[in-house]
């Protein structure tokens, strides 16, 4: 028989030595037991979501705050499922400053478009000479991206993005028929096999020299090649196509015709056009923005010519404010432009072969009051603009004609 097992009463200090003991090995047993609940993460949060200004601006706010681990924080978004949370990883590289290939690398397999679209951006804007092979190999990507922003394919981001890289003018038009792109990318491609071992500075200065003689040449395609490229380029290629904008006074006539079938009324509005005719004897490049007409009230003639002259006069003038306008001049001086960004030149470009014309459509009216006004119509004319000496601005774009509104 085995013999009965003694409990022995232990002192009081031990007893609680002894609790104290348990529960700390019970409490670890259950936290062990139990997985940790991971923070969320903000950043992918954002990332994830539909980009506006003020999500954007979260964006830098937060990657900023990572310091020097912002590049390869955002190069690990390249794993994430979401391509929304791809693309915008790529974009917040760029925002934040990264100009590394090894950054964008982790990118270069993807093949959502708009991931594609958002490497091929920031490599050009980053000035990433490496990622060559990878623009390359979209340069005939023809899947098309629709925004507000507007509607492009890949293959014409790519073209862009190896101008911006190389300087090289290869014309490119994304309106072509695909035969004619098919050229185009098959020039980029022999190109990079010719001067791919080439350091980058040669490429630019190269192509800085191709686009100088495109300009002095008389091939259309040529020409519009080398003012695209260089409006991509840096100053010395800004410099030239400021250069190649400039003209003497009158090459360039500007008219203004408003004629409404019978006089318009203060709440109607008339259709007008604004003519551009180059009237030099060379070819006229220009870069414009947007036009636009003012209307200013004219002050009533002296009695003795009143009723002279027809109820509303269409035709059309250019040059400066005629006399006998109204008005007030203005309380201060006009701020000065903003020098144009690539993305305020991209598409502006127009090459006017010698008697060519360019016409815009605008519309003039309704006013407040009935009378005799003044249409004045604008162009801005972003060569202009450019960085430069100001004596050597062409002159300003400007059309006028007088138009009479009845009650």
């Amino acid at each position: 028989m085995t013999a009965p097992r003694i409990l022995r009463r232990r002192p009081l200090n031990q007893l609680l030595i002894i609790g104290a003991t348990l529960t700390v090995i019970v409490t670890t047993i259950v936290r062990a037991g139990a997985a940790p609940r991971a923070a969320p993460d903000p950043l992918a949060a954002m990332l994830a979501e539909d980009w506006s200004d003020v999500i954007r601006d979260a964006v830098a706010e937060r990657v900023g705050t990572l310091g020097s681990a912002a590049c390869a924080t955002l190069a690990g978004y390249a794993a994430a499922q979401d391509p929304r949370s791809r693309e915008h990883a790529v974009r917040a590289l760029d925002i934040a400053g990264c100009d590394a290939l090894e950054d964008y690398q982790p990118f270069f397999a993807d093949r959502a478009p708009w991931v594609v679209n958002a490497v091929v951006d920031a490599v050009a804007e980053r000035r990433i000479a490496a990622s060559w092979p990878f623009v390359l190999a979209h340069v005939d990507d023809r899947r098309r991206l629709v925004s507000d922003d507007g509607s492009w394919t890949i293959e014409d981001a790519a073209h862009r993005a190896l101008r911006r890289l190389t300087g090289q003018p290869i014309p490119f038009d994304p309106d072509d028929p695909p035969a004619a792109r098919d050229r185009a990318a098959a020039a980029w491609r022999g190109w990079f096999a010719a001067h791919a071992g080439e350091p980058p500075p040669a490429w630019l200065e190269s192509g800085l020299a191709a686009a100088r003689a495109a300009l002095m040449g008389g091939d259309p395609a040529g020409r519009m090649a080398a003012l695209e490229t260089l409006a991509l380029s840096d100053a010395r290629g800004l410099a030239t196509l400021r250069d190649a904008l400039l003209r003497a006074p009158g090459e360039i006539e500007a008219r203004l015709v408003c004629t409404p079938e019978e006089p318009p009324r203060v709440t109607e509005t008339v259709p007008c056009t604004l003519v551009l005719r180059n009237a030099a004897s060379r070819r006229i490049p220009m870069a414009l923005g947007d036009a636009g007409i003012v209307l200013a009230e004219m002050a009533t003639p002296p009695p003795d010519r009143a009723g002279k002259g027809s109820r509303h006069d269409g035709g059309g003038s250019s040059g400066a404010r005629g006399k006998g306008s109204a008005a007030r001049p203005p309380a201060t001086a006009p701020p000065a432009e903003r020098p144009p960004t690539a993305a305020d030149l991209h598409d502006r470009f127009i090459d006017l072969a010698p008697g060519a014309s360019t016409t815009w459509p605008l519309n003039a009216g309704p006013v407040a009051t009935a009378g005799r006004y003044e249409a004045r119509a604008t162009v801005r004319d972003l060569g202009a603009a450019l960085p430069g000496p100001a004596d050597g601005r062409p002159e300003p774009i400007v059309a006028t004609t007088v138009m009479r509104f009845e009650q």
